[in-house]
């Protein structure tokens, strides 16, 4: 992306959760954020596109409640514990 971004960490139990806002080259917003599993190797990274139409009155309001959707279903990716799913075979 070639974008130096200040993620906020939000430890958790099994994973941890790095979120960014930034903004495009060409003004567009845009968020990533990677979920670090921290009880086995691998993550997941996101990255989204947020923009508004040209005739939204209330861009700011539009960008920071779909800033706040995406947030949620990240929030809600879990990875499966390999070993308590083997369990329950």
């Amino acid at each position: 992306m070639g974008k130096d971004l200040d993620y906020e960490k939000e430890p958790g139990d099994t994973q941890d959760l790095y979120t960014a806002s930034f903004q495009y080259d060409d003004g567009k917003n845009g968020y990533v954020a990677v979920i670090q599993n921290t009880e086995e190797a691998g993550n997941v990274q996101v990255f989204s596109n947020i923009q508004c139409r040209q005739d939204v009155e209330n861009c700011e309001d539009v960008l920071s409640n779909e800033e706040e959707r995406i947030y949620k279903w990240i929030k809600s990716i879990k990875f499966i514990d390999r070993r308590t799913a083997e369990s329950e075979e």
